[in-house]
């Protein structure tokens, strides 16, 4: 995946960009599914992101409070296509 237009005439992204769109995206569907997104920006055995479920309620005065569940899923982001070479019957290698 990389951008219509990189500077220079580059064809390539580096890695470094290459994971920062994986998580960029990865981040993107988690808010789109109304789940809070919390980054792990440490390394962390290769944690990335932590994703929770939220519950949301209406208050009185109209705005909207959003509380999570403590149901967590700990994510592992891959954003290049590398990562998807052989397909097994637990996922990707």
């Amino acid at each position: 995946m990389v951008p219509e237009e990189m500077p220079n005439g580059v064809t390539a992204m580096s890695s470094d960009q290459t994971g920062r769109m994986g998580v960029a995206i990865a981040e993107l569907a988690g808010l789109r599914l109304g789940w809070i997104v919390r980054e792990q920006p440490i390394d962390d055995q290769g944690i990335d992101a932590h994703f929770e479920d939220a519950d949301y309620r209406e208050l009185a005065t109209g705005s909207v409070e959003r509380r999570g569940t403590g149901r967590l899923i700990a994510a592992q982001i891959k954003g290049g296509s590398s990562w998807f070479d052989e397909p097994t019957a637990r996922g990707w290698w």
